[in-house]
């Protein structure tokens, strides 16, 4: 692990992703609420550090300094290996792919708690995590229509009660 300023990370990864305003607003948001969560992946080459993944929050921290947020003067990286210029772009495309696939139904679970309680509502989703057209599977036909006065629901199938957030 090494400290480095944003100003000491060059950027790498050049117009390879785009961070749009709106993807720049959801990730300020991000870094607000949750801090700087991860730390940025760096390929030492030359004495230099490029970022091969943080290139985006590296924008966006460097962004919101100039809107007057303070931040710590050096963030945590990781150095990566890699033995030349090929090997660190390859790095990149790893740290970008989703070799996995986002399944609505895998995100409906993903967002309860071990009690079952919704921690994320449908809105939370499609804002927050860019699943735009994100719909719990039959959640308006699972649930009963009654919500007891805790603020829970109970699923017609497997009587489980799930904490609903009013709106």
């Amino acid at each position: 692990m090494v400290l480095l300023s944003t100003h000491e990370i060059l950027p790498f990864q050049g117009d390879l992703k785009s961070l749009f305003k709106d993807g720049y607003k959801k990730l300020k948001n991000e870094i607000i609420e949750t801090g700087f969560a991860f730390p940025i992946h760096v390929w030492k080459h030359k004495n230099k550090f490029y970022s091969t993944d943080g290139h985006q929050r590296c924008r966006t921290v460097e962004q919101m300094k100039i809107e007057g947020y303070i931040f710590p003067n050096k963030f945590p990286c990781v150095q990566i290996e890699a033995k030349d210029m090929k090997e660190a772009k390859r790095r990149v495309f790893q740290s970008i792919s989703q070799f996995g696939k986002v399944q609505e139904e895998g995100v409906y679970e993903f967002c309860h708690d071990e009690k079952g309680e919704i921690l994320f509502t449908p809105d939370e989703i499609k804002d927050s995590f860019d699943i735009p057209n994100y719909k719990p599977p039959n959640f308006d036909s699972n649930f009963s229509d009654d919500e007891n006065k805790d603020g829970f629901k109970i699923c017609k199938e497997c009587g489980k009660k799930t904490k609903v957030k009013s709106e």
